[in-house]
């Protein structure tokens, strides 16, 4: 199929018929995002989303506790100042917990990636995400960050995630093993490291440093090829193409926290992170207002419900697309149709308004993480296979 010859006269039989199944996965492609253009929306969703805001602010407010709903009758401090006994707007959103008081320590903890949640169907597609934009967005109600393409609805807590919902399941339907493949592979090896460093080891650390690198290697000490991913004693290689010529990490956080074990750590805009895609292939997210949040497990041995979210911007997204699926020239504008029908977000979270044309779609992807060893920096070697 991706190896097709220039010229299909000169073809052997073989040949020709992966040529055809390559055509007729394209104009399988065309047909399901045509469908997905004209009638978005499962209505099996729409019966469990939340017409209304929930109780939870929605923000940051320097440590204090959050509120226990739009009435909470006073006399508790939030930031700081008291409650007059009524939340002035009661926000709704799923969104990770505030930052704790500034600690400090010197405990170096590290978690490889694996499990991840690719197939998103039923309710997993807001299960894995977080609110992006501070609205809860019921059908047919216009956004107040962007213009959307289309009337669309958040998860009941205000979750952000059109690529889990509209853009993988087009993507899965002509790439069944696409869920399975990039799980085997990330099991395998290919697939990314968190580093937290100067965490004093309780449930609350204010002020930690967080990396990500892309595994190159596995470099045990008992000289064992695969993964144990249960002993905590993998050593993980990573890859030079994720620091600077310095050996500064490019994927760092150096104001990263902790609170009550949920480590939030957020990512740099549109560095690569890279998800396997097969053997020769690899599906790189550029994102932008982008974070993993997951819980440290109370034994430390996991980073439990992690989620990689964030906006992947329109252009972005399609060039990712294209160059990790093959997707033929013919296929190209039903992609467009599924991406236009997908934007919800602005790319840039500080610039919106409702007169401005949603230019990112957000997404969400879960994962789980095993205690490993953060190794050193080599090259990496990975050379994808060319769409032909």
């Amino acid at each position: 199929m991706r190896n097709e010859q220039a010229c299909e006269a000169n073809r052997p039989t073989s040949d020709r018929e992966a040529y055809a199944s390559h055509r007729l996965r394209s104009l399988l492609w065309l047909s399901v995002v045509c469908g997905l253009g004209c009638d978005v929306y499962d209505p099996a969703f729409l019966n469990r989303i939340d017409s209304g805001r929930t109780e939870r602010d929605a923000g940051f407010d320097g440590g204090a506790d959050v509120d226990a709903g739009p009435n909470d009758g006073g006399g508790e401090l939030d930031g700081g100042l008291e409650d007059t006994g009524v939340d002035a707007e009661p926000a709704c959103g799923r969104v990770p917990p505030p930052r704790p008081a500034a600690a400090g320590g010197d405990m170096t903890i590290s978690f490889a990636m694996k499990d991840p949640i690719i197939d998103q169907s039923g309710d997993l597609w807001y299960e894995v995400a977080y609110d992006l934009d501070g609205e809860c967005t019921p059908d047919s109600t216009p956004s107040n960050e962007c213009n959307v393409a289309s009337a669309m609805t958040d998860g009941p807590e205000g979750q952000d995630n059109m690529i889990g919902r509209i853009v993988l399941p087009a993507i899965l339907s002509f790439e069944p093993d696409y869920p399975t493949d990039t799980a085997r592979n990330m099991e395998e090896g290919n697939t990314f490291i968190v580093r937290i460093e100067g965490w004093n080891g309780e449930d609350d650390d204010g002020a930690v440093r967080a990396t990500l690198a892309q595994t190159v290697a596995l470099r045990r000490a008992d000289m064992a090829t695969t993964p144990s991913w249960e002993d905590g004693l993998d050593v993980w290689s990573v890859s030079e193409s994720n620091f600077r010529i310095t050996g500064e990490p490019l994927l760092l956080d150096d104001a990263a926290y902790i609170a009550n074990r949920m480590l939030v750590f957020r990512l740099p805009d549109r560095e690569n992170i890279v998800l396997p895609n097969g053997d020769t292939r690899n599906f790189t997210l550029r994102l932008t207002d982008a974070s993993i949040v997951g819980r440290i497990s109370d034994d430390g041995n996991r980073l439990e419900n992690a989620s990689l979210h964030g906006r992947f911007g329109v252009d972005d997204l399609r060039s990712s697309l294209i160059d990790s699926f093959c997707i033929e020239p013919v296929a190209v504008a039903a992609l467009n149709v599924t991406l236009e029908n997908a934007r919800d977000l602005r790319s840039d979270p500080s610039s919106t308004g409702p007169g401005l044309e949603c230019n990112a779609v957000s997404i969400a992807v879960g994962f789980t993480g095993y205690r490993a060893i953060f190794g050193d920096v080599e090259a990496d070697g990975f050379v994808m296979e060319p769409c032909l």
